[in-house]
């Protein structure tokens, strides 16, 4: 956009998931540079055929070999956004209201995400949970709270075929201890796809975000890597970024469980490891951990988990809170309170109360 001298003052990023509601709306489209025609069923995986094959063509010409292919992998893309914009600016009014209904969705679901530079603007688009910051934790919670974020790092394209299950079970002690037990499960079934980007082993870098008062006392089935860098920052005179720098200083080892680390961000103490899945097979990581709470229980305390989704993600989730011995909780009249679901809004809060048995 720069070399039409166009000057942006914001970013507006949808997942694949709303481009996909989009396409159910506007109907197929077709486009005549890329020769493609494009729908909500195979967007995902035309648009990744298409970066992968420009990838490939852009590596053919640094080694010196002449192949067709745009010297801009995701062309695509900047093809079709003006495509489906003229397309939305054409729906009837019926189409219009179902397209309001899906853009309340995306923002629940976080499958849209805002940023201005306007530092006003960006005020207001954080006020309403457009900016996909994290929420804010009180100093004394008296609850919980989890975000589970996945990053493919050299795993092709196999985000698409991983099936994720997140289990949390938690249960709170009499003297106010919360203990955590952890379990993230993910299989790999890329053998369902036709393109070999989707049968590669998914390379995941595992970041649990936990309150800062949290202790890891187990992990088990995550793997270290180390990154050695491509440059020498120092002697190139790289400039230091500051907020990096402070996650960095932040960092922490655990001995006795050398594949993790945590250090804080965003107010958070995070656990952070690696994972490899291969094609056909299932990985687990597991991850304990606890701390205490402001006060010990009583009867009429109110008990809170705050659970955040990455966005564009599709686990699933598995919640069991456990109440103190002689407690139940009024909500459900249990002593233990499950929650399942297969599609967690961007912010989920479970609001509880203690009961005396």
């Amino acid at each position: 956009y720069s070399a039409d001298g166009i000057i942006l003052d914001g970013a507006i990023g949808l997942s694949a998931n709303a481009l996909s509601d989009v396409l159910g709306l506007t109907g197929p489209v077709t486009l005549a540079q890329s020769k493609i025609t494009l729908d909500r069923d195979n967007f995902l995986t035309e648009i990744q055929k298409q970066v992968q094959e420009g990838l490939a063509a852009r590596l053919a010409e640094a080694s010196g070999v002449a192949r067709e292919g745009s010297d801009y992998p995701k062309e695509v893309l900047r093809e079709l956004a003006p495509v489906l914009v003229e397309r939305l600016q054409k729906l009837d009014s019926e189409s219009q209201n179902q397209l309001t209904g899906l853009l309340l969705g995306w923002v629940r679901n976080r499958n849209l995400r805002v940023y201005m530079q306007d530092a006003t603007l960006q005020k207001f688009v954080e006020r309403y949970g457009l900016a996909g910051q994290v929420s804010d934790l009180p100093s004394a919670l008296s609850g919980d709270y989890l975000a589970v974020t996945d990053a493919n790092v050299g795993g092709g394209k196999t985000d698409l075929y991983m099936k994720e299950k997140i289990l949390l079970q938690s249960s709170l002690d009499l003297d106010g201890k919360l203990n955590n037990h952890l379990v993230i499960s993910r299989e790999h079934k890329g053998k369902d796809g036709k393109y070999w980007w989707y049968q590669v082993a998914n390379q995941n870098y595992l970041r649990v975000f936990v309150p800062p008062e949290a202790k890891l006392t187990y992990a088990s089935g995550g793997a270290a890597k180390t990154i050695y860098p491509k440059v020498n920052y120092v002697r190139e005179k790289y400039l230091v970024d500051a907020d990096l720098k402070t996650i960095e200083d932040s960092r922490e080892s655990y001995p006795e469980f050398p594949f993790i680390e945590s250090f804080v961000e965003a107010g958070k103490n995070v656990f952070a490891t690696w994972s490899k899945t291969d094609i056909g097979k299932k990985s687990e990581i597991v991850m304990d951990y606890s701390r205490r709470l402001p006060e010990e229980p009583y009867a009429g305390m109110k008990y809170e988990l705050i659970v955040e989704k990455q966005s564009g993600s599709k686990s699933e989730y598995q919640l069991e809170i456990g109440a103190p011995v002689g407690y139940k909780w009024k909500e459900n009249g249990l002593p233990v309170y499950e929650y399942k679901t297969t599609d967690l809004p961007g912010q989920l809060i479970l609001s509880l109360t203690l009961e005396k048995i």
